[in-house]
């Protein structure tokens, strides 16, 4: 029998004896990947990304064809060079663009020091670890705008001296500002909705940035910590409460809104992060034309007395009507919007005078009354005046029939019905873009823009100029301020302004009427209640305020025992009930 030999297998080792011990052939070791070598595509997306988010066109030119350069590859890195070099020269990190603009050197700087082209990759490095370290200082004094830059460039550029520090050093200011300005609840302690907004898009941002630096680098994803992560996760849902049609931000004046790439991130973040309620709602609002299926969404108002503001939404879909209130301050902030347009937005400021002196607030704003049903949203806040008078807000939004009532009440706590001289005054700050129009005969101003918007009815007041008015309803086109003047021969007034958001029925008719209140078969004087129809198109609401007590008192056949009533008259006579307190 022939003998058989046996080959020995390339990955055997002949043993001294002449037998083969299977062996493990020695694994080329390879060179790890230098972290501050991203690769071309991962640098494209994140460039044309920060494109998207600037604000100024030509930060936005810059970034694009540094994107289209990196795009064709070490052939182009000269190019580059000289294109870094001259955007050096205009980055300035004092302000969003010049931040924006120092995130894309960073990340095409990086893409440099990882290419072969022949090049001055390190100086044009050192430049941008210059501009690193002069945002770093602005970081550890609290403020965060440059935090996304330096935890970039601290990532991905190499020659970092003690990179964990100030990686770590961005990182810490993000939370302590989420941990500082976020409630429990959500709100942003922070005034206006577009500083809102904007905060929550940065803090978004910074996480985002913190994520495609682990995938360019190798690194697992970083988050913040667990209280700061929630805190953030909560400040999601109160961003997208603030977001218009479509998911984008609202802004007091067009010319300066947040960019759509930046409320994208905030609501890919909900979704991503969010509960099944918050996904809901924004995919509710990613669908502006839609007015169904909000049964099982987050709901659209909040009230958050630790912050003290709260948010009245009308619904996610559709032309939505959104009122934001903050009352931390003596007078109010008020923002209210329809659609994708600011109506008002600045201070509600009033003025309370007994006998001509001035009776300024003396008590932080309480909330009296909140309440949340299908057919309204109630908000009541109140504060002292001093003398024994208290001022009671009213924020009251209807979002089926798109209506909405700001009202102030002055009450004498004292019951004191000594006659004296009572004067109120207040003024609404209306939005840049808005135009008002007046009627040459009657009282009702009306918001507009090329077409109109909403229509304001001052309802103490008679609806015609010619009929007696105990004060007046002007609008300052110097100051921007819609102004209400009412007096009383007493310690109380009711001073209502209605606002009808729906233009296709306030333009074909339009009227209200002070209405009769009895009490026991005997009519009350102004002082003690208040009633009023209002009639927009073909539909009739009626308002009650009590100010003395909640008695049982009729008003247009309906009888009441409440402080407040809003309802709706039907064809049959009868009054529904919208609000109620």
């Amino acid at each position: 029998m022939p003998s058989v030999t046996t080959k020995p297998s390339k990955r055997s080792t002949p043993a001294a004896d002449g037998t083969n011990e299977p062996t493990k052939a020695p694994r080329k070791e390879r060179k790890p990947s230098p972290r501050w070598r991203p690769t071309k595509a991962i640098v494209h997306r994140q460039l044309g990304r920060l494109a998207e988010r600037a604000p100024a066109k030509a930060t936005r030119q810059a970034i694009t064809s540094l994107a289209k350069r990196i795009k064709a590859g070490p052939e182009g890195a000269e190019s580059v060079d000289g294109l870094i070099e001259r955007v050096l020269s205009t980055a300035d990190t004092s302000s969003p663009d010049g931040l924006l603009l120092a995130e894309a050197l960073t990340w095409a700087v990086a893409w440099r020091q990882g290419s072969r082209a022949p090049g001055n990759a390190a100086h044009l490095a050192a430049a941008v670890l210059e501009l690193a370290s002069t945002a770093c200082a602005d970081l550890a004094q609290g403020e965060t705008a440059a935090a996304a830059f330096v935890l970039i460039a601290s990532r991905l550029l190499s020659g970092v001296a003690q990179q964990n520090d100030v990686e770590q050093i961005a990182w810490d200011a993000c939370e302590t500002e989420i941990q500082r300005l976020v409630t429990p609840s959500g709100c942003v302690s922070l005034e206006g909705s577009a500083a809102i907004v904007a905060r929550v898009a940065r803090w978004t941002h910074v996480r985002a940035a913190a994520a495609a630096t682990a995938e360019a680098c190798h690194k697992p994803k970083q988050t913040f910590t667990r209280k700061a992560e929630q805190r953030w996760k909560q400040s999601l849902a109160t961003a997208i409460t603030l977001l218009g049609p479509g998911g984008q931000a609202i802004a007091v004046n067009s010319a300066h809104t947040l960019p759509k790439r930046a409320c994208e991130d905030i609501t890919d973040a909900a979704l991503e992060h969010g509960k099944k309620s918050l996904r809901k709602a924004v995919r509710l609002l990613r669908q502006p034309q839609g007015t169904k299926g909000e049964d099982d969404a987050l709901s659209p108002n909040l009230d958050d007395r630790n912050a003290a503001m709260a948010i009245l939404r009308s619904r996610w879909q559709g032309r939505a009507t959104r009122v934001l209130l903050d009352y931390r301050s003596e007078h109010p902030t008020l923002e209210v919007s329809s659609g994708k347009r600011m109506l008002l937005a600045g201070v509600w400021r009033s003025e309370v005078t007994l006998s001509g002196a001035p009776l300024p607030v003396e008590s932080p704003w309480q909330v009296t009354h909140f309440e949340e049903i299908d057919e309204s949203t109630t908000l009541v806040i109140s504060a002292a005046l001093g003398e024994g008078l208290r001022l009671e807000r009213h924020v009251v939004l209807a979002p089926e029939d798109r209506v909405l009532l700001l009202a102030d009440a002055v009450v004498d706590s004292l019951a004191n019905n000594t006659p004296i001289d009572l004067g109120y005054r207040c003024s609404l700050p209306v939005a840049n873009d808005v135009a008002i129009a007046s009627d040459e005969q009657t009282r009702e101003l009306e918001l507009r823009d090329t077409k109109p918007l909403a229509l304001v009815m001052p309802l103490a007041f008679n609806e015609w100029l010619a009929g007696h008015a105990n004060g007046r309803f002007q609008w300052d086109s110097g100051s921007r301020q819609l102004h209400l003047e009412q007096r009383s021969p007493v310690r109380r007034l009711f001073a209502p302004l209605w606002f009808d958001l729906e233009p296709r029925r306030f333009r074909s008719q339009v009227t209200w009427r002070q209405l009769t209140v009895a009490d026991t078969r005997v009519n009350v004087r102004p002082e003690q209640a208040a009633g009023f129809r209002i009639q927009s198109g073909l539909t009739n609401w009626v308002l009650y305020r009590s100010l003395d007590e909640p008695r049982n008192r009729t008003v247009l056949g309906l009888n009441l025992s409440s402080y407040f009533r809003l309802g709706k008259l039907g064809t049959d006579g009868l009054v529904s009930q919208m609000a109620e307190w």
